[in-house]
């Protein structure tokens, strides 16, 4: 147990295999150290890997400090977790089955806030995510490669997407939501990176349930279709979410003319409440266009969405 108060941390990884089940409580303020250059090489702040049956839980707060990073330019191999002074996330969830993770406070995370990667069975309930609206890529929640994912009870107010899924994705259920301000909810833009794609592609049985979300860029799923590693995404669920003040609501991007020929299906948008949202549904199938020249070409992007379903949507100006 961590007790009330303010404590640094430098890098840290919890690695298993355990032989019992871990449980963790934080009811202080865990900060990062302000300057990047602390932390060299390290891609996740907070990280577990191999590990079952953990859970996180309590009233903590985890502060990236994220601040002075935030005011240099994005890009370069730093923001694009290459180098040793990677821009590092808040928290890194890697293989990491039947666990918990609940009223934790996730703020100022210094680029994306947390990425789940080849998880089964991995819980969020309760979780608050925190950061400007005008901070750069601090996407909420990441999920790839996963399955039996739950994001419940939740709150999520950042400067990019509050929820982004990759290829792969399958069985996911987005629900009670809060999103906003930020860029909604998206899925893609896919098949941007393979599987180096930290919104990554695999992710199975993904449940997300009672979030808000905003400021932000709202929940995503994608990019697909770049590199032929990728898998297709079925069976999203994303139902009682409230988008507020965010860029965008739901998102689906694909990538055109790649290599990949993927295919979006079985996607259910339920009951989504959206307030001074700019664009409340986008489907790009030819994202980056215009931008990168990768895409110059013209045709389709080889993602397809047969069955996306919105239903009892509700846009307040």
């Amino acid at each position: 147990m961590i007790p009330a108060g303010t404590y640094m941390l430098n890098s840290i990884d919890v690695k298993g295999p355990c032989k019992a089940p871990i449980e963790i409580q934080v009811d202080g303020t865990i900060q990062a150290p302000a300057n990047q250059d602390e932390i060299k090489g390290a891609d996740q702040w907070v990280k577990f890997t191999h590990v079952d049956f953990i859970t996180l839980s309590g009233k903590g707060v985890f502060d990236g400090q994220g601040a002075e990073v935030w005011k240099q330019k994005k890009g370069g191999p730093a923001w694009s977790g290459k180098g040793p002074n990677k821009v590092f996330m808040n928290f890194g969830f890697n293989f990491v089955n039947n666990s918990i993770i609940r009223d934790i406070t996730c703020k100022d995370s210094k680029n994306f806030q947390v990425l789940v990667f080849a998880c089964q069975n991995i819980t969020f309930d309760g979780f608050t995510i925190s950061a400007p609206k005008d901070s750069p890529n601090t996407d909420g929640i990441h999920i790839g490669k996963s399955t039996d994912v739950k994001i419940l009870n939740t709150n999520i107010g950042t400067g990019d997407d509050c929820i982004s899924v990759g290829d792969g994705t399958k069985n996911l259920t987005v629900q009670n939501v809060n999103c906003g301000p930020g860029h909604g909810i998206s899925i893609g833009s896919l098949g941007k990176h393979g599987l180096m794609n930290l919104v990554g592609d695999g992710t199975k049985n993904l449940t997300v349930q009672n979030v808000n979300c905003g400021p932000g860029h709202g929940i995503s799923i994608g990019s697909l279709g770049k590199f032929t590693t990728e898998e297709n995404v079925e069976g999203v669920l994303v139902k009682n979410c409230t988008l507020t003040e965010t860029d965008n609501g739901v998102r689906i991007k694909t990538w055109p003319n790649e290599p990949a020929t993927l295919t979006i299906s079985d996607l259910h948008f339920e009951d989504i409440t959206m307030v001074n949202v700019k664009n409340p549904v986008i489907i790009d199938q030819e994202y980056f266009v215009g931008t990168a020249p990768v895409c110059q070409a013209p045709g389709a992007a080889p993602g397809a969405a047969p069955g996306a379903a919105p239903a009892g949507a509700t846009p307040i100006a």
